[in-house]
């Protein structure tokens, strides 16, 4: 009985994570066509941090290479974040919840976020590896004062769309 009502959530789930990848594949687009923001609304923050930058064609071209592949990398894990969250969320309202179980899927979604984390960071040491000593300056500014922003703001709440990364020194 309990596994019945299991399946069909996760096969729900399990559908829209492989549907998230189609979605994915057309890239960054705002609703007119245009390739000037995230499906989800954000403009892209990286790419706004890197225009202060003044960076060379070359540079351009590798940052965005970096940025693309740790998006590659990134784009399953959260989906497969989302699985496991709704599979803690079945494991929660269960008629006698496990608390083995429900730690376990805890332990599973921190290992998923940590592993993200660690990729969004392994992203920004490359692309300030190919930076000349004054853009790193600026790109290091921008970092903090891009974390001293959000914090400001309510649990949750992102930078607001088309909002711009300011150019610090």
């Amino acid at each position: 009985m309990k596994t019945r009502k299991l399946i069909a959530p996760v096969l729900v789930l399990l559908i829209f994570a492989g549907s998230f990848q189609v979605f994915a594949q057309n890239g960054n687009r705002d609703g007119n066509g245009n390739g000037n923001g995230n499906r989800d609304g954000r403009n892209n923050r990286n790419g706004d941090r890197l225009a202060c930058l003044d960076l060379t064609a070359e540079q351009e071209t590798q940052a965005k290479a970096i940025f693309t592949g740790i998006m590659e990398q990134t784009t399953p894990i959260k989906a497969d974040v989302k699985v496991k969250q709704a599979e803690l969320d079945q494991l929660m309202i269960a008629d006698s919840p496990n608390e083995k179980a429900i730690y376990a899927k805890v332990d599973e979604i921190s290992q998923l976020r940590t592993e993200m984390q660690k990729l969004r960071i392994e992203g920004k040491l490359k692309v300030r590896a190919i930076l000349d000593d004054d853009q790193k300056s600026k790109f290091d500014a921008n970092q903090v004062d891009g974390k001293r922003a959000e914090k400001g703001k309510p649990q949750g709440q992102k930078s607001s769309k088309g909002q711009r990364a300011d150019c610090r020194r």
